[in-house]
């Protein structure tokens, strides 16, 4: 649920040369990942997989810890109901 909302909110920002490109990846990039765990899973254990997605969400949350959402553009619709 969480995801198409981001979705949609990379569709209202970006322009229109790059809005394609970007509201296609991520889906493609969900599926990859997806995979990528389903085939470490058939050659590793379980709790090894986990171990290596923790070490990516680690990863992501110290590579955005100084990014927050105030910090983010404004969606063309709340730009909108806003004056």
């Amino acid at each position: 649920m969480g995801t198409s909302a981001a979705y949609v909110y990379v569709v209202e920002i970006t322009t229109a040369e790059h809005r394609g490109t970007l509201s296609a990846c991520g889906p493609i990039l969900v599926s990859v990942g997806v995979l990528t765990v389903y085939t470490l899973g058939m050659i590793m254990r379980w709790h090894i997989v986990a171990a290596v997605c923790a070490v990516f969400v680690v990863i992501r949350y110290v590579l955005s810890s100084g990014h927050s959402i105030a910090h983010k553009p404004r969606s063309p619709a709340v730009l909108h109901f806003r004056f």
